[in-house]
């Protein structure tokens, strides 16, 4: 007779939900910076959406709204070293990573300003979502090519999944390096109908690979509802 065995998958999968508990062991410096954040990705976000209506972005422009805290989550445990990417939908990703990568140890949202490289770090991605010279990549990436190597970003992608395998690329480069640093490659719902998705979970689980493969469930997906 066939014998059936349950087999686990080689990388874990993980929940996390959160409690009272923490929130009030959370510190409020770093709960008022995370909020200081997630408000500047919201305005951020909003005059996006006043340019692109001006017709003064040229081409798509999709937004983020409502998912500024995966965003600010994420990147507040990300080093500089550590690289991320994104899908079409990564203004959030982006501009957090960049501010973080400016922002000087013990800055305090309450009393401090910006300093010229924070401001840098919001003006340059809105000029390179404008098309603009002053962009990151002097206008030609847009909304959907963001790039700036040096704050950990070597590129987001419009290709729906084609951002998974780049991430299990930078992973491979550091694990062989020993660099020490991760990847995490960020994709919504609509990621999960693409092939490359899988394949690129498959070579990270197999190799042993520092990558996080993070999902957001912004129920966008157009073909497939996740039910």
């Amino acid at each position: 007779m066939v014998q059936q065995t349950s087999i686990q998958p080689s990388a874990p999968w993980l929940r996390l939900d959160v409690d009272d508990s923490d929130w009030t062991d959370a510190e409020v410096s770093s709960l008022v910076r995370w909020y200081h954040q997630m408000l500047l990705i919201r305005r951020f976000e909003e005059k996006v959406l006043d340019l692109a209506n001006a017709g003064l972005v040229h081409g798509p422009a999709h937004a983020s709204i409502g998912q500024e805290a995966t965003a600010v989550g994420a990147m507040s445990v990300l080093g500089t070293g550590d690289r991320i990417n994104g899908t079409h939908r990564a203004h959030h990703q982006v501009l957090a990573k960049l501010v973080n990568a400016q922002t000087p140890g013990g800055f305090d949202p309450l009393h401090d300003a910006f300093n010229p490289g924070m401001q840098g770090s919001v003006r340059g991605l809105m000029a390179e979502i404008m098309g603009l010279m002053s962009g990151y990549c002097g206008g030609r990436g847009g909304s959907m090519h963001m790039r700036d190597d040096a704050s950990g970003i070597p590129g987001t992608s419009a290709i729906i999944g084609g951002n998974l395998p780049h991430a299990a690329g930078y992973a491979l480069a550091d694990k062989l390096l020993g660099t020490g640093n991760i990847s995490v490659a960020f994709f919504g719902d609509g990621t999960m109908m693409a092939g490359p998705a899988y394949e690129a979970m498959n070579i990270a689980a197999l190799y042993r690979l520092p990558v996080i493969f993070f999902a957001e469930n912004n129920l966008y997906a157009v073909s497939t509802h996740i039910n």
